[in-house]
């Protein structure tokens, strides 16, 4: 296996070792955090692009991910917990709820933007507050979390597949 894929030609990532080869350098450009603009940074979006086209037409419906399993893997991805959630969420009750899959939810998944919008309910949004680096909380009038959004996700992990989350209810 190649340890950097050569995209001197154009080039697509045709089988299981060409997308394993690509996975492993975003992660290597992903350690080095690159600045917008550089040569890094354009082969780190460029290798995304190749990555989330493989996955759009290679990944098996039933390697999906749930709206809770994608909560938990970015509160994994920033160091927090649950519990963390249910500081946000107003209590740990709704945290159980949205968990349980009872708690009503729209969620929101923009690739373009690279992101993850879980709105909890209708109720019109106040105020927004970034509350940690790429996580930003929305608040209705009675200063509830209304919604969540996860920012910069493939950043975060090559591992997330933002094309094939499988949508669940209990």
């Amino acid at each position: 296996m190649a340890d950097i894929l050569d995209f001197t030609k154009p080039y697509v990532l045709r089988n299981e070792e060409d997308y394993d080869c690509a996975v492993a350098e975003i992660d290597t450009l992903l350690d080095t955090d690159p600045q917008p603009g550089s040569e890094a940074y354009e082969r780190l979006e460029f290798l995304s692009v190749l990555v989330q086209a493989y996955e759009d037409t290679h990944v098996p419906a039933y390697e999906q991910s749930t709206p809770q399993e994608v909560v938990d893997f970015m509160l994994e991805q920033k160091g927090l917990c649950r519990d963390d959630l249910a500081k946000w969420l107003g209590s740990s009750s709704q945290t159980v709820e949205f968990f349980e899959g009872k708690r009503i939810m729209k969620l929101h998944v923009d690739k373009e933007a690279n992101a993850v919008y879980l709105r909890l309910d209708d109720s019109a949004i106040v105020e927004s507050e970034e509350v940690s680096p790429g996580v930003v909380l929305d608040y209705n009038a009675s200063n509830e979390v209304v919604g969540v959004e996860l920012l910069y996700l493939s950043k975060r992990s090559s591992n997330l597949k933002l094309s094939t989350l499988e949508f669940e209810t209990a």
